[in-house]
């Protein structure tokens, strides 16, 4: 899917479907930090643009990128925004 910069209607509770609207706003190449658990991986990211703050919340987490195979969406595969979107959207969670 290509990078779209349009405005997305606001969100104020996360779900897959405002997480694969906000990655389809992300830069597809720029790459995220799996691993940063201060707010700045992929769902710290998206938590902080829907306005919550950021916390290590596991409720978030299986809402919004647990997969059908008991993975993560933001983990798998390349770390960058675009194959987390493709993964995101060829999950059938």
């Amino acid at each position: 899917m290509p990078f779209d910069p349009s405005p997305i209607e606001p969100v104020t509770h996360p779900s897959r479907e405002g997480l694969i609207q906000w990655l389809e706003q992300q830069p597809p190449e720029k790459e995220y930090d799996f691993f940063d658990c201060k707010g700045n991986c992929a769902i710290g990211q998206y938590m902080k643009f829907i306005g919550i703050p950021w916390k290590r919340d596991y409720t978030y987490e299986r809402i919004c990128v647990a997969t059908d195979d008991g993975g993560y969406l933001a983990y798998k595969g390349k770390h960058t925004f675009g194959a987390m979107l493709e993964r995101a959207l060829a999950d059938n969670n």
